[in-house]
């Protein structure tokens, strides 16, 4: 199975790149090393004690760490199960209509233009160089918010490259940002 499991993140974004080892973070967290090593081996999810040890500790949110695994445990569900049970029910049928209306509405208002990618080449705002990256993150977002960490580490982007192509999309109006570095499109 492919999908990446929160603690293998936890290693290859944090501690590989601060040099960290399971045992000195372990010590810093105040867990035994079987804790760790666990959550990193895959074998154990982070709970919420160990996000809010994680969030201090790296200075994030303890809900970064929660929607991490609560996303890795919904696509492992996701594949055992299979499409059908990859839909929300709601079981008014008035209420389906409304919803129905409602994202018809909202797909027009939020569905880009099918020149969007020309329209930012127009702008002359981001460098040639840059448009993939751009069109990546913009293709990744959608009405429902993003977080920043989110989106770099699916599009395999180093953190500064992501803000300044992000502020770029937001300065440049095509992008919104909201409270906690969580991102959604504004066209």
């Amino acid at each position: 199975m492919d999908e990446l499991h929160p603690g293998k993140f936890l290693v290859e974004k944090y501690l590989f790149p601060a040099r960290l080892s399971a045992s000195k973070l372990a010590a810093r967290l105040d867990v035994s090393i079987s804790s760790i090593t666990q959550v990193t081996s895959g074998k154990r999810g982070i709970s919420a004690e160990m996000a809010l040890r994680l969030a201090k500790f790296f200075k994030t949110r303890p809900q970064y760490w929660l929607e991490l695994q609560n996303e890795y445990e919904l696509k492992i569900a996701r594949s055992k199960l299979g499409p059908v049970y990859d839909t929300e029910f709601d079981t008014n049928a008035e209420a389906d209509a409304e919803a129905d209306a409602d994202e018809e509405t909202e797909s027009q208002s939020q569905e880009p233009c099918k020149d969007w990618k020309e329209q930012m080449i127009e702008s002359g705002y981001f460098q040639q160089k840059d448009l993939e990256k751009v069109f990546g993150i913009y293709e990744k977002l959608g009405t429902v918010p993003v977080h920043f960490d989110q989106i770099a580490y699916d599009l395999g982007l180093e953190g500064g490259d992501t803000a300044a192509l992000l502020t770029g999309l937001e300065l440049t109006g095509w992008v919104k940002r909201l409270p906690a570095d969580w991102y959604v499109r504004a066209k």
